[in-house]
């Protein structure tokens, strides 16, 4: 039998929670900070001292507490009424070994209740870390790794967050400029992760790095100043919320990992934000998810933006996602603001032909749009982008930095296209109005306002490649696709319409591959019956065509009979037109 296990601080709370319960103390003594894995703090689990094992229902009422793996990595279920617990997942780059907490893993629902906080532990400097270790070369330790097999639950008013836990600068003018993170410096720009950080003094500084559609990197502090008020030391990015649910996800709440900023008379920069990386069968709530950049409030730079990516069977679907650049606020001596991070959003099926949207809205201080960094138009870790969609919003400003071809970009309000002199090639892009298929090298059709072509720029839009079997161009695989195909090898048709995908004069063995493989790329269920009918009606020809399409190692396994079983499961051509509907 599943047992309870629950902290308490006072009886009256706990009598009001649940009741007369002997499973879960009514009083617990513990004081406002401490470790989760202290013996005492609880009853009524499995393990020594009333603590809990993988087989108990976890409840948390109030408290300070930090979960550490002297814990179990696994528990049953996860309630919480209140209290703040600190869960120190560790990167595998950092702790490999069995014992390490790499995911507190729920195997039940996970309930958040209103007021209620899970949060990440802080990559924050260590006296054991040596002196030459500290240019640039702190290994990220810790993130909030959270797996939930059932549903999520963050009420309103509830969090998960790794806001201001990223990467952390060392010292001030005092000590020198130790600071952390891929997108550090050792001055006082902004850090960066989703784009370029804002530069001291309105230069841009600092590079992007890590996925935009799985983002896992801890976000970056910004420099140092060298400025004598004692208010130098970087602020600390953002950490990194990864959470997979195999239920729902619903987020009334706010799910974050922004950086921190440096302070109305700070004279570093911003942190960075991190990253945000759900996947769930859904998302959805009127919560927030937020991973924007810290702010500056003397001459330093903005912070970029995170990376926030949410994946689930259907389109996800929380009210506020943003992930903006950090402003820097001084009216006599800005910086330049960071900018924007990336919000990847896709679906499970369409994993990699999600939406990236761009969004800086919030940025608009002394310091802010006019010197804000760019939020660059590429994947540094190599996500294959040819099937995402971009939209540019608000204040942000978009550069792109080599050849690249996407489904689709939309520009919206005052954002900035930057094509830096190389090509953009898209199917579709609409600048407040729908720019014709065509190429262009500059705005002298009145389609491009947000856009800034520079010597050689250019923008090729070219209608999408249709999908391979998809007679009738609706962008999809039917029943109707199929009888086409039917029809045409009956009565020898020709042309696309009439099946002929693979642009040979009649309808072959090869067509039928092409629409099978298509068929199941897109989540179709074919039978192996119908399978061994093409097989049976042109041989090996057909088995190798599909192998080759559907799989690079040119194996289909047990979805392709093998043909010795071929007359087993053949059927009479009589059968052709009575396809079952799919």
């Amino acid at each position: 039998m599943k047992r309870s296990v629950g902290l308490a601080y006072g009886a009256a709370l706990v009598a009001a929670v649940i009741g007369a319960s002997s499973a879960i103390a009514n009083d617990a003594t513990w004081h406002w900070d401490g470790i989760l894995s202290d013996p005492g703090t609880w009853s009524g689990g499995s393990g020594d001292s009333g603590m809990p094992t993988s087989a108990d229902n976890v409840y948390i009422y109030d408290g300070n507490l930090t979960w550490t793996s002297a814990l179990p990595s696994t528990v049953n279920s996860w309630t919480q009424y209140s209290g703040t617990v600190t869960v120190q997942t560790t990167y595998k780059s950092y702790d490999s070994s069995s014992t390490a907490l790499s995911a507190l893993t729920v195997n039940g629902p996970m309930i958040l209740n209103t007021g209620s906080s899970i949060t990440q532990a802080s990559n924050a400097y260590r006296a054991d870390a040596p002196d030459d270790n500290l240019y640039g070369n702190l290994v990220p330790r810790y993130n909030l790794t959270i797996s939930v097999n059932g549903n999520l639950t963050v009420s309103s008013g509830a969090s998960i967050t790794s806001s201001g836990t990223g990467m952390m600068a060392l010292g001030n003018n005092w000590r020198g400029p130790f600071n952390y993170g891929p997108g550090s410096s050792d001055n006082a720009s902004g850090g960066a992760y989703g784009g370029q950080s804002g530069g001291q003094d309105g230069r841009h500084q600092n590079a992007p790095y890590g996925s935009l559609m799985a983002p896992t990197s801890l976000g970056s502090s910004s420099g140092n100043s060298a400025y004598g008020n004692g208010q130098g030391q970087g602020a600390q990015g953002g950490g990194a919320v990864i959470v997979n649910v195999t239920g729902t996800a619903i987020i009334d709440g706010t799910v974050s990992s922004a950086g921190n900023s440096s302070g109305l008379w700070g004279t570093s920069g911003g942190g960075s934000g991190g990253s945000v990386f759900i996947t769930a069968a859904s998302i959805s709530g009127s919560g927030a998810i937020d991973a924007r950049g810290g702010s500056n409030g003397h001459f330093g730079g903005g912070g970029s933006g995170g990376r926030i990516s949410l994946i689930a069977a259907t389109t996800p679907s929380v009210r506020t996602v943003y992930a903006g650049g950090g402003d820097s606020l001084n009216p006599y001596d800005p910086g330049a603001a960071g900018a924007a991070g990336t919000i990847y959003v896709a679906t499970s099926a369409n994993s990699t032909g999600g939406t990236v949207t761009i969004d800086n809205t919030a940025v608009g201080g002394p310091g802010g749009v006019t010197n804000a960094g760019y939020t660059l138009l590429n994947s540094p870790n190599g996500d294959n982008l040819t099937k995402t969609n971009w939209i540019a919003k608000g204040s942000a400003m978009v550069l792109l930095p080599e050849d690249t071809a996407i489904s689709s970009f939309t520009a919206q309000g005052t954002s900035i296209l930057d094509l830096n002199g190389h090509t953009l090639t898209v199917s579709s892009f609409m600048d407040n109005i729908q720019a014709p298929v065509g190429t262009y090298t500059d705005n002298s059709s009145g389609d491009f306002n947000n856009v800034t072509f520079g010597v050689g720029g250019k923008i090729v839009i070219a209608p999408p490649a249709p999908l391979p079997g998809d007679a009738n161009l609706d962008g999809k695989i039917t029943a109707d696709d199929y009888l086409a195909l039917d029809v045409g090898y009956l009565f020898g048709l020709t042309g696309w319409a009439h099946g002929c995908f693979d642009g040979g004069s009649v309808v072959d063995s090869e067509d039928f591959a092409i629409i099978d493989a298509s068929y199941l790329a897109q989540g179709g269920k074919a039978s192996a019956s119908e399978i061994a009918l093409h097989t049976s009606w042109f041989g090996a020809a057909y088995t190798s065509d599909l192998n080759a399409l559907i799989s690079p190692s040119g194996s289909l396994g047990a979805a392709v009979p093998e043909p010795a079983s071929l007359t087993l499961l053949a059927f009479a051509g009589a059968g052709l037109l009575t396809r079952r509907k799919r």
